[in-house]
């Protein structure tokens, strides 16, 4: 399976939210990396079907889906950034509805309901009206629903927010062994999730395509440029107001930061291992804008 997005543009009035975007996507799980107005959102409705290209191509095995109707969405799964339900149903009636609306089988619909509910940790909330969840846990029954009719293409819009570490962790187990042989495209602005789970990452800006590839690959354009050194406050604040801060601990009188640098920015500085965070905020913190907080 491979689908293929060929300069996929999408445009409100004069805005660009997507810009000539081009990618290759085959099974895996794929993270999507950028700030707020990257165009994220909008090209994840546009993988699903619910926003048009303004113009450009999404292709599914050469196929462009625009032309599959029904059988494409079919195969999609989708939980929104916003995910919306009916509160007066109860969590498995909700379930239930939204099976039979994808055109599961009754006897099918019912033993995915049991087996998505147990795995998302809501085996016992099934007679709980909807109105009742907390956001975390209704963040998880978006979850499960997205997983109904087991689908191809599966497409996450923070999926993680509101979730505890507890269900964070069982949500990122439950994709990974649920992507083999799927493509699973997840939005986040959690980077341990992704550093935990995605084998490849995307990162856009201004609705474009800024890079693609493995973590391992990324994470070696930040090498050499990230530090850490410990240092008096006035010294620290001097060195943050020159550099980008993505750490700082106190410790009495001695203030530890993690900076990004392009050279070693004091004496003191040891260079440090890079890790996501670092990468988020070489691409996208605003170079004129110092990240300490007064």
């Amino acid at each position: 399976m491979q689908l293929r997005l060929d300069r996929v543009t999408r445009q409100f009035g004069t805005r660009l939210a997507v810009d000539r975007f081009s990618a290759c996507l085959q099974p895996g799980i794929y993270g999507l990396l950028g700030p707020n107005g990257a165009g994220k959102t909008t090209l994840m409705r546009l993988l699903c079907g619910i926003l048009s290209p303004t113009s450009g191509e999404i292709l599914l095995d050469g196929i462009p889906v625009r032309q599959m109707g029904e059988h494409y969405r079919a195969l999609l799964g989708y939980l929104p950034q916003h995910f919306g339900c009916y509160p007066g149903y109860t969590v498995e009636q909700f379930m239930l509805y939204l099976a039979a609306v994808k055109g599961l089988p009754r006897s099918l619909a019912r033993r995915q309901t049991d087996r998505l509910l147990e795995q998302v940790g809501l085996e016992n909330w099934k007679k709980q009206r909807v109105r009742a969840l907390s956001g975390g846990t209704l963040q998880r029954l978006g979850i499960a629903q997205a997983l109904l009719g087991n689908p191809s293409i599966l497409v996450l819009d923070e999926p993680t927010s509101g979730l505890d570490p507890k269900e964070r962790i069982r949500f990122r187990n439950l994709i990974s062994e649920y992507a083999a042989g799927r493509v699973v495209l997840l939005s986040t602005h959690i980077v341990g999730d992704l550093e935990a789970v995605a084998g490849q990452l995307l990162m856009m800006d201004g609705g474009q395509l800024l890079c693609q590839g493995t973590p391992e690959a990324l994470l070696r354009q930040v090498e050499g440029m990230v530090w850490e050194t410990a240092l008096p406050a006035a010294e620290a604040r001097a060195l943050a107001d020159r550099c980008h801060v993505t750490a700082i601990r106190l410790e009495g009188e001695t203030t530890h930061l993690r900076l990004l640098a392009d050279a070693r920015p004091h004496p003191l500085a040891q260079p440090a291992a890079p890790n996501f965070e670092d990468l988020y905020l070489y691409h996208f913190a605003d170079k004129g804008q110092s990240l300490w907080v007064d």
